[in-house]
Formats: C-alpha cells, structure tokens, sequence
C-alpha cells in the first residue's frame, strides 16, 4: 500500500497538485497514514516534518520518501527529513545541487478548464499568491507607470496589505475565472535559494488559461520555456522596468500545458518508488 501524508489539504497548492489530484490515478494509493505498516508499505511525506512517523514506517518495514518542494533546507528539521528518509524525491532540477539523484516529480497542471475567450486590451497584470508583497512590489511600480492595472489574487489573511492594488480574496472555485480576466500575468522571482527552486505551475496555469506570463529566470520557467519553443517572456531584473508586455498569448502555450496531467505525475510517483 501506499500512503501519502501531504504538507496541506486540497487549499495548500503544492499538496493538492502532488498528492490530493495525483492519488485517484494511483492504485493501491491513499492519503492518510495507517495504525500499522507492514513490511513493502511505501510512505510518502510530502513536505510535512514528522519524523515520528518516518521512524516508524521504518521501523515496521515501510520504505519512507521524503518529498521537497520548498526548498526550507536550511531548517535543520527538514534536513532532518531528508537524511533519514530512503529516497527523497523534488518538485525542481534546482534540488539537484544537493540531491543530484533526486526523481523530479513535477505539480499537475492547476487549471479548471476555463478559457480565455476575448482579448481586449483592458491593461490589467495579474498576479496570485498567498503572501511575498515583495515580489509584486519589485515591477508593479514600473507597469503602472506604463498605463497598466494589477489586480492582486491572495489569502485572505493578507488582503490589507495590497488595498493599493485591485484586491481579490484567493478561492479556488473562483481564481481562474479572476485571471481570465486580465491580458497578462506577471510573476517576479529573486535570485535567491529559495525562490530559484520553485516549481513551473503558475506559468502554466496561465497558459492553459489562454493568457500571456511574464517571468523572472528559473531553471524550471527555463526548462518550459525551451521545452516548449517559446521566447520572449522570461525577463532580467532590468527589463522588468524596460520591457512593453506586448506579445501575445500562443496557441502551442496550452498545448505544453496539458501534458501536465495528474496520471503524468502519478507515473513519475510510480518510477521513483521502483527506485527504492
């Protein structure tokens, strides 16, 4: 059996898109954590610090994977995890600086289906999280100078601190319809540790969406990016500032999207539990 225990419930974005989607196109798969293992258990943390119940998997004959998508290692409870765990699998290449062997498991694409329909040049940049003020703060400045809206999608919890922009409440029945109707998103990252070794889904998200994503370099837009054939849209910090927003949204952009299936992700589980 295998039995995963998610850092969040369907809300939390790395849960849902690595385990919650994922475990349905698993057999034998479930989230939750028995009274009992026996032995060819695999138990699969993701993210979560819990060392009581990776001890005992262990201890009961379970394999115990470890799953990072944040990269908290500079916590000592985390890399704790990490060196007690018999495979850690990582949501980025990024990881492989200290994992080199590591299984990337990539996020299933978060998308409800909604399409954008009609393009109109309403200006409006938009921009989801739960928190990092910072980052939208970083070239928000610069596109309302050049005539452009930001409508701001987070938690609620922090809400007050972006009444200077169009602020929406983050709802997962509602969010893709909110940025359907925007004509871009934006997403700055800095060239830090932690911010280099995130994942690629709002891109993609995006671009299922139908919309056009500005991004700062990481090596996962990176990878899209050349995967996919499309140029233009990863940015230096100086054309953060410089660069006009201009190109539109591509076909082919959705069409890289869907690969990103819950039963793709599911297979890359299947391929990392063979390596234990």
């Amino acid at each position: 059996m295998i039995y995963f225990l998610p850092w969040g419930d369907k809300n939390t974005a790395s849960s849902r898109l690595r385990v919650w989607n994922v475990v349905p196109h698993m057999k034998n798969a479930r989230v939750g954590v028995p009274e009992k293992y026996k032995k060819g258990d695999i138990l699969i943390i993701q993210k979560a610090v819990n060392i009581d119940e990776l001890l005992k998997a262990q201890s009961q004959g379970a394999k115990v994977i470890y799953d990072i998508d944040d990269n908290f290692l500079d916590k000592p409870e985390f890399a704790e995890m990490c060196r007690r765990a018999d495979l850690v699998t990582v949501g980025s290449y990024f990881f492989h600086k200290w994992f080199p062997d590591a299984p990337v498991i990539d996020d299933s694409l978060d998308w409800d289906g909604t399409i954008k329909k009609e393009y109109k040049d309403t200006k409006i940049v938009g921009w989801h999280g739960y928190g990092n003020l910072n980052y939208l703060q970083a070239f928000a400045h610069s596109l309302i100078n050049k005539g452009f809206s930001i409508k701001a999608i987070v938690g609620k919890q922090y809400m007050p601190y972006y009444k200077q922009y169009d602020v929406k409440e983050w709802n997962i029945q509602t969010i893709d319809k909110e940025l359907s109707e925007c004509d871009l998103l934006a997403f700055y990252l800095p060239d830090d540790e932690f911010s280099q070794a995130k994942g690629m889904n709002k891109l993609i998200k995006g671009w299922a969406i139908g919309l056009p994503v500005y991004v700062s370099y990481t090596q996962e837009y990176d990878r899209v990016m050349r995967e996919s054939g499309v140029t233009g849209f990863m940015l230096s910090e100086e054309m953060w500032h410089t660069n006009d927003f201009s190109k539109p949204w591509e076909p082919k952009m959705r069409e890289y999207a869907l690969q990103f299936t819950p039963e793709r992700t599911a297979k890359q589980w299947k391929d990392a539990i063979k390596r234990l």
